[in-house]
């Protein structure tokens, strides 16, 4: 008497809307556009490691808000 519960979209209509969403705007970069964004976004990243170096040095906040007695020991 029970009767199988199916989801509310199978596999192949995921799928199917899923391919068709693509078509308007690729959700998923190309391999190749891919790339260069991680390698600009890695180089932005380093070049904002070292302004952070260059500026605060070996700034810890941790210990500047302990040194002010906001965080107890």
């Amino acid at each position: 008497m029970s009767k199988k519960i199916l989801s509310q979209d199978s596999n192949s209509d995921f799928e199917k809307i899923w391919k068709e969403m693509e078509e308007i705007e690729p959700l998923t970069p190309p391999p190749s556009v891919k790339k260069e964004i991680t390698d600009e976004a890695l180089k932005a990243y380093r070049e904002a490691a070292l302004s952070d170096a260059y500026m605060f040095g070996e700034y810890n906040g941790y210990d500047a808000y302990q040194d002010y007695g906001v965080i107890a020991d």
